[in-house]
């Protein structure tokens, strides 16, 4: 059954007030989050906002980056073209560093507009070329209007700001569409006998490495794009210009690959922060489990890649032959996906397989057509694709309000800092994953072991860390008590009051609300600590 857009301007005008809608709430997402989670220091905005900052800048200031783990290097060589260009255009004396460390949120604020830029670009790019190369197939040019729409906020997980967040990493929305639009003009090479159609291979090559070198759980969709390749001598262009682009783009991982090995290591060995588990790359044990949250998660986007997981076992003899290929290396790429991460499963690590569902419902589609009842497939394709927008913008605004609440509590806490002239003016303390510019800094540097931390310390020469029973300077070096003296006020998340980290100071609770707490130390620091107390919101 042919689907045809209409003839008349009708489909025009369709195609162009659905694309507009799309944006409309793109925009809307990116503006609101902007207000519900405050600013980027914020603790859970801070991971990982600044250590892309921080390495960007590293970057931007020829002292190269160490933050190679997974291994992100694609965001921080944008964000430092963008730090480069946003200083320049500021016309300050000061160097790059100063600037960027004294006004670090107005930087990543650059940094997330121009991926927001990409983003839309890319998708306009993606939108107008389907409609021009397939301007009779509504369905395919409705299933790339759905992608903005695919889930990116699962109810479990507050993380996943990635996407229209549009965060210092937020790189990987972009890269999919640029991904999407190599699978369609491939599709449209070979299904065709247009001679204006080009060999994307070489464009492929850079492409797949540019997603690699962003995230490595994108190098198997992004390795789809080689074996698509029919010619020998495309496959060869291919690898020529993926070796070309690593060699290049990748020198930042070359200089630093024993970081980015280190970590693979301790994955696959189960040990460090990311490596937890069985001493195995990938773990089966939790499979059906991290299975089941991924359906609970994505509903629309898991029943979708069942179907064609489903199309695929039973289309062995389908006249479809080049839908089918495209249908199997896309869901192949997103087994071997969900295999990398189902041992430190976590939904957000998911997003990027997600982008690509509207396309499987697509060639699915194409392939049951001549199988099943053609106006049930069409019918049910369409029910499908509403289904996007349906389950994630209630859910957008539900991860706004669970992220909302948290950063009131840290909001309340610094208008009373900020309205309390003695607080203000006194000595802070701050125990680990607490609410402040100072400690998003120190934890990008952290991160991205860059030499910054003379300059972080100079911004902020009052910072002391209180870990684990001891105390710290903001560059890491260890603080007698006998030398801290003065008012001394300590305050942060209400779990250290909960779990007892705090039992061997002396420190009366002043305020305290659902997640955070302001409480004044008393001197001796070393002297026994009674009860805490204090009130409640």
């Amino acid at each position: 059954m042919s689907h045809n857009a209409p003839t008349n301007k009708t489909w025009e005008i369709c195609f162009a007030l659905l694309l507009a809608a799309a944006y409309a709430y793109i925009l809307a997402v990116f503006i609101t989050n902007q207000h519900y989670r405050g600013p980027y220091w914020y603790f859970f905005n801070a991971d990982p906002s600044y250590a892309f900052l921080i390495g960007s800048l590293g970057l931007a200031n020829l002292d190269g980056t160490h933050f190679t783990y997974h291994p992100g290097i694609t965001p921080q060589l944008i964000g430092a073209a963008v730090l480069r260009i946003a200083h320049s255009l500021q016309f300050e004396n000061t160097n790059i560093v100063v600037s960027v460390i004294s006004k670090p949120e107005k930087y990543i604020y650059c940094i997330s507009l121009t991926l927001l830029a990409l983003y839309m670009i890319t998708h306009a790019t993606l939108a107008f070329y389907t409609k021009k190369h397939f301007k009779c197939d509504l369905l395919l040019q409705l299933c790339i209007l759905a992608t903005p729409f695919v889930n990116k906020y699962p109810v479990t997980d507050i993380g996943g700001s990635e996407f229209y967040g549009f965060t210092c990493e937020s790189t990987t929305p972009f890269l999919m569409n640029l991904l999407l639009l190599i699978i369609l003009a491939t599709y449209h090479r070979l299904t065709t006998k247009d001679s204006t159609a080009k060999n994307t291979a070489a464009i492929s090559g850079v492409l797949a490495t540019i997603g690699t070198l962003n995230k490595i759980t994108l190098a198997p969709i992004m390795a789809f794009t080689f074996f698509i390749q029919r010619n020998p001598n495309a496959k060869k262009k291919w690898a020529i210009a993926a070796a070309a682009t690593f060699c290049t783009i990748g020198l930042p991982l070359l200089l630093n690959i024993n970081i980015f090995i280190e970590f693979i290591d301790t994955i696959s060995k189960g040990s460090g922060l990311y490596g937890s588990g069985p001493q195995t790359f990938v773990s089966l044990d939790n499979i059906i489990d991290n299975a089941t949250a991924y359906a609970t998660n994505y509903y629309t986007e898991a029943f979708i890649t069942a179907i064609a997981t489903l199309t695929i076992c039973i289309s062995r003899n389908t006249t479809k032959r080049t839908e089918l290929t495209i249908l199997t290396y896309i869901t192949l790429a997103q087994i071997i996906t969900t295999l990398l991460v189902i041992k430190h499963y976590q939904p957000r690590y998911l997003f990027p397989l997600n982008h690509t569902t509207p396309l499987l419902l697509y060639f699915s589609h194409k392939i049951l057509h001549e199988k099943i009842s053609p106006k049930f497939a069409t019918s049910a394709s369409l029910i499908l694709l509403t289904l996007f927008p349906t389950f994630s913008i209630p859910k957008t605004f539900q991860h706004q309000n669970r992220t909302s609440t948290e950063a009131q509590d840290i909001t309340d806490i610094y208008n009373i800092i900020n309205s309390n002239p003695d607080i203000r003016s006194s000595q802070h303390i701050y125990p680990l994953n607490n609410s402040s510019q100072a400690n998003a800094l120190a934890f990008g540097n952290a991160w991205a072991r860059t030499p910054f931390a003379k300059t972080i310390s100079e911004a902020h020469p009052e910072t002391l860390y209180y870990i684990y029973g001891d105390f710290y300077s903001l560059v890491g070096q260890k603080v007698e008590t006998a030398n801290i003296r003065g008012d001394l006020y300590i305050f942060g998340p209400t779990l250290h009051l909960k779990n007892g980290d705090l039992k061997k100071l002396n420190i009366d609770v002043i305020y305290r609300n659902s997640s955070q707490f302001i409480a004044k130390l008393s001197t001796p620091l070393n002297s026994p600590a009674p009860e805490i107390n204090g009130t409640e919101k």
